[in-house]
């Protein structure tokens, strides 16, 4: 756990603890109307990562954030996709 009001760059300090790796997940319990929160999520999340989010955010969201490090999408479609590639062990 990041506590963010003491300042620190969050995305910064997990990449430090992750060796530049990123974590494998990020989850957001938060409630604020920047788009930034899920941006800012993806950042730190390894090459495909997963951003949970709990609380209530800006969903405005840059597809280039999740595209890039092959993120998955919580829609029906994608998720059908990653099922069928986990089958036929295409999934990493």
């Amino acid at each position: 756990v990041i506590n963010i009001s003491t300042g620190v760059d969050v995305t910064e300090k997990v990449l430090s603890l992750t060796d530049s790796y990123g974590s494998d997940a990020v989850i957001i319990a938060a409630s604020s109307q920047s788009n930034e929160v899920v941006s800012q999520s993806a950042s730190m999340c390894r090459q495909r990562g997963k951003v949970v989010l709990v609380g209530v955010v800006g969903l405005n969201l840059k597809r280039d954030d999740f595209f890039k490090k092959e993120m998955p999408s919580s829609s029906a479609f994608h998720l059908r996709i990653q099922q069928n590639q986990r089958k036929s062990g295409r999934d990493g």
